[in-house]
């Protein structure tokens, strides 16, 4: 191979890199930016809070925001005024505020355990005493398992049978009672704990079927906890903008609208005429309510939320006849004096959700323990006769009965239709209502108590996480009336003692349609905004064990590991009820005229946020921002204080989409000149190499009588088709490039090869050496006598296979090493948020052919390298072999031969790549001095198995 056809090569493969290169290059910017562009904008850009608003714990994970609103101090506000202030301004599209009222108290409720009996005269249930006994167990899901949360009734046994009472009836012609007995089914309950507590028997009467019907059911029931209270934050919107902001997902806010609307117009009054009757719409606010879902909450809102006001004074209550009472079309009794309606209390929309309480699973067996036949429910209730079964346990194959208690609850309405029977009977059927409405506490959760991981909590923390939290727990809270279950809380109790969020008494909260977190937004999509409100509360395990991979469910409590999506949504005018300014916590603002990302587009952002900073205001600008995963430890989870570990959030990463586009931009303009450098080093290099072999062509011709400028002129022509090819590619590499780096990078290694060659001719040219007296490498010094001296000679004899074998060497460590480097530095400035997993995906595989070109091109001139040491050495390998040599002693001269000429390379590369290392910040160290030690090591073990690939042929 002579120094023209490397020249060429080395010329060719610089051109192709330079427009390769560049275009890739361009491509990794326009993937990017594309990725970035579909991915940057939520659906507002803006986040408004009072100074303060936000807690510190933005502050302490590098600017990371919990999703909803676990991050709001709630210690100050954004007035009225101010509010006006923004949403009036011209560059705003949408200002949709956002206030929170309170921790909403959904009650307890209890289901009714007992018996229903069809046509009981007939069938002969009744006629024995009989004894039950069993419990409702409820489970829930906790994320992990069923876990046990309580059992009701505790110890108790059931005793139904025929009960003696005497029956009061009022006898309207002779004005007078008159009383009667009569058997009639009866239900009693007997308490064994307390029992055994208080030495005595516990019975009570948990109701009869007096003044029934024999042919209709006996219905007998006692009632019991199911559902454990639970607690959930109340917010208010204001519904049009609220649906502006959320766009068509936005769809359950409607009839929100429409009964805001409803109650401005025609205020809460009651409405005329018959409940079921149709209407225009909006003249009554009870078509707005579902009457079947809800037909006490329709009656209350048809009436205003009004109530009869009995006087005591006025009313002869002894005349009244309750039997034929009648009632006008304002509800009031026809005939009675001294009774009046008053409005109970505001009416409050709502829309709730509908995820709020998690899975609960009721299994309920009460078996029939005994049957005392003769006997009523009185000689039965008898500890001679019920003494010897109430401290038996129940059959273990007595039937259970399943029942999912979340598919039958009522989201925030204080009733439940479900119910459990004794054996052989029926579900006695009611709505089972808790005995306290619900209420919102003046309290709000507070923000968790967190530290950052240390030690050995910070070696197990998972991988890939932005932060490393451990929470600090605040102690137990008890779910269930045996106080049997209880759950560890993380988030201390906030009091607002500026104001009293309690509703004033009376106050009818009307549910007016429902949403899904998760459903309203694209919680799965690249971008997010934070306190957006309709993302579900998730959380992963990821502590290796049992409940890797379990999901974990909100708390009852509402102040446990995750803060759920708002309970309770409901309008700013409602929320007047509650007090009588207007202080919004939180305004969410999109910015009118902003589409696609751009640096003009993130500058108006900006100036508008500027505008709302002048107001006294904080504002982050969230545009831009992405999910990124948060590791976060919870110690003490389980109720014998054991810790559950690591589990994995996702909080809001503020200006990701920048982050990112900075990050990988970077990354692909360092491959680009890493690249382009590595090549044309090669190509310069080549050049270089040739002078010692033009100089003796020069003095060859001026020794014919050549003058110098012929001499230079002669070199120049040859180097002129380089020259030409260079050229050529730079410039179509530059009128294809449509950015700046892309241009200069192409140009600059383009000028490096011209500058070289124009070097290389006028040097070599302007040498003085004389043919006679070019020193030749393998004539001086002592004889080479060992295949080893032979072999090391014939490798010196060939400079230009040295040159090209250690440039390459040293192109492929570089370009290796800094491809390595690059990517996982990018990596790790991107972070781990969606948008950057995004982007980083579309970006590796252009960056990675980037890569591979320009160590193909190493690779090329390695193997160009061999070649000619081995070619050039050719002949004397030849006359080695036909002086006698053996196979053994030629591959020992070979092999020498090769790592000799290797050894140049080898080192230069070793020299460079560490002291690179030294000298970059490199968290990575374990892959990048890999790629420096196995680079070298890869190149001499080809050396090896090209010698002895050759010896074959020689």
């Amino acid at each position: 191979m002579t120094r023209t056809f490397a020249a060429l090569l080395t010329c060719l493969l610089l051109g192709v890199t330079m427009i390769a290169a560049s275009q890739i290059t361009e491509q990794t910017g326009a993937a990017v930016q594309t990725t970035v562009s579909e991915n940057w904008r939520g659906h507002y850009d803006l986040l408004v809070t009072p100074q303060g608003g936000l807690t510190d714990s933005a502050e302490e994970t590098g600017g990371l925001i919990e999703q909803n609103f676990a991050s709001l101090t709630g210690e100050a506000h954004i007035t009225e005024y101010e509010l006006d202030s923004i949403a009036t301004m011209p560059e705003v599209e949408v200002a949709a505020p956002l206030a929170f009222i309170g921790q909403f108290a959904s009650p307890a409720l209890e289901a009714p355990v007992g018996a229903m009996v069809e046509e009981w005269d007939e069938n002969g249930f009744f006629d024995d005493a009989r004894a039950f006994k069993g419990a409702v167990s409820i489970m829930y899901d906790d994320g992990m398992q069923l876990r046990h949360l309580q059992s009701s009734p505790s110890e108790s046994l059931f005793l139904t049978g025929l009960d003696n009472v005497t029956i009061p009836e009022w006898d309207p012609e002779a004005g007078e009672t008159t009383y009667s007995s009569e058997d009639v089914p009866s239900l009693k309950i007997f308490d064994v704990v307390e029992s055994i507590r208080c030495e005595c028997d516990t019975w009570r009467d948990a109701g009869n079927a007096e003044n029934q019907d024999p042919d209709q059911p006996a219905v007998l029931y006692d009632t019991f906890e199911v559902v454990p209270e639970l607690y959930s934050s109340m917010v208010a919107v204001d519904p049009q903008s609220e649906r502006e902001l959320i766009g068509e997902a936005g769809g359950f806010l409607d009839t929100l609208i429409e009964f805001e609307e409803a109650q401005r117009s025609t205020g809460e009054e009651p409405c005329e005429g018959d409940p079921l009757a149709e209407r225009p719409p909006g003249e009554c606010l009870a078509d707005l309510v579902d009457r079947e879902r809800y037909p006490h909450i329709h009656e209350r809102v048809f009436s205003g939320n009004s109530e009869l006001i009995w006087d005591d004074a006025d009313t002869d209550f002894e005349a009244i006849d309750w039997e034929d009472l009648d009632f006008d079309e304002d509800g009031l009794p026809i005939g009675v004096d001294g009774v009046e309606h008053v409005q109970a209390g505001p009416i409050i929309p709502i829309v709730y959700s509908e995820t709020e309480y998690p899975e609960l699973i009721a299994e309920a067996a009460f078996p029939e323990m005994a049957v005392f036949e003769g006997l009523d429910l009185d000689a039965a209730s008898e500890y001679e006769n019920y003494g010897e079964i109430v401290y038996e346990d129940p059959p273990a194959d007595a039937e259970v009965h399943t029942v999912n208690i979340t598919e039958n609850l009522v989201p925030f309405i204080p009733q439940l239709n479900v119910g459990f029977a004794l054996e052989g009977t029926e579900e006695p059927t009611r709505f089972a209502e808790a005995e306290t409405a619900q209420v919102t506490p003046d309290w709000m959760p507070g923000r968790i108590q967190r530290s950052e991981a240390e030690g050995e909590k910070l070696e197990d923390a998972p991988e890939n996480v932005e932060a490393a939290l451990v929470n600090e727990p605040q102690g137990f809270h008890v779910l269930d009336a045996e106080r049997t279950s209880r759950e560890q809380r993380y988030r201390p109790w906030y009091r607002n003692l500026d104001f009293d969020a309690r509703p004033p008494n009376g106050t009818l909260l009307v549910p007016v349609d429902s949403y899904t977190p998760g459903e309203v937004i694209d919680v799965d999509s690249a971008s997010y905004v934070p306190l957006g409100l309709y993302a579900p509360a998730e959380s992963t395990i990821v502590q290796p064990g049992e409940h890797e991979g379990g999901n974990l469910p909100p708390s009852f409590s509402g102040r446990g590991a995750l803060l759920n999506s708002p309970g309770v949504i409901t309008t700013l005018d409602a929320y007047h009820s509650y007090r009588e300014e207007l202080r919004v916590d939180v305004v969410r603002v999109r910015v009118a005229g902003v589409e696609e990302y751009s640096p003009e587009n993130l500058n108006r952002i900006g100036e508008v946020a500027s505008h709302i900073e002048d107001l006294g205001l904080e504002v982050r600008v969230v545009a831009g921002s992405s999910l990124a995963p948060v590791g976060v430890y919870l110690p003490e989870f389980f109720e014998d204080r054991t810790d559950l570990g690591w589990t994995v959030e996702e909080w809001t990463s503020l200006g990701a989409a920048v982050q990112v586009e900075d990050a990988q931009l970077t990354a692909s303009w360092l491959l680009l000149t890493v690249a382009l450098a590595g090549v044309a080093t090669l190509a310069c290099a080549v050049q270089l190499a040739g002078i010692r072999t033009r100089r003796k062509e020069a003095a060859l011709l001026t020794s014919l009588g050549w003058p110098r400028t012929r001499v230079r002129r002669w070199f120049l022509s040859e180097d002129l088709p380089l020259a030409i090819m260079t050229t050529a590619a730079a410039t179509l590499a530059i009128l294809l490039s449509t950015s700046i780096l892309p241009r200069v990078a192409a140009a600059s290694a383009a000028a490096a090869l011209l500058v070289t060659i124009l070097v290389t001719a006028i040097g070599a040219a302007s040498a003085k050496t004389q043919p006679g007296r070019s020193r030749n490498v393998s004539s001086s010094g002592a004889a080479a006598r060992t295949p080893s001296g032979i072999g090391r000679r014939l490798a010196l004899a060939s400079p230009l296979a040295m040159t090209l074998s250690a440039l390459s060497l040293l192109v492929l460590v570089s370009t290796a090493s800094a491809f390595v480097v690059v990517i996982l530095t990018s990596r790790t400035q991107a972070g781990v948020t969606r948008i950057a997993n995004l982007v980083n995906a579309e970006v590796l595989l252009p960056q990675t052919v980037l890569a591979a070109g320009a160590v193909t091109a190493g690779v090329l001139m390695f193997g160009m390298g061999i070649r000619q040491s081995l070619r050039q050495a050719g002949r004397q390998h030849v006359m080695l072999r036909a002086v006698g040599w053996s196979r053994h002693d030629l591959g020992t001269c070979l092999r020498t031969q090769l790592l000799t000429s290797l050894l140049p390379g080898v080192a230069l590369s070793l020299l460079f790549g560490l002291a690179a290392l030294a000298a970059m910040d490199v968290t990575a160290v374990g892959p990048v001095s890999l790629v420096i030690l196995g680079v070298p090591l890869i190149a001499i073990a080809v050396a090896l198995s090209w010698a002895a690939r050759h010896i074959r042929s020689v």
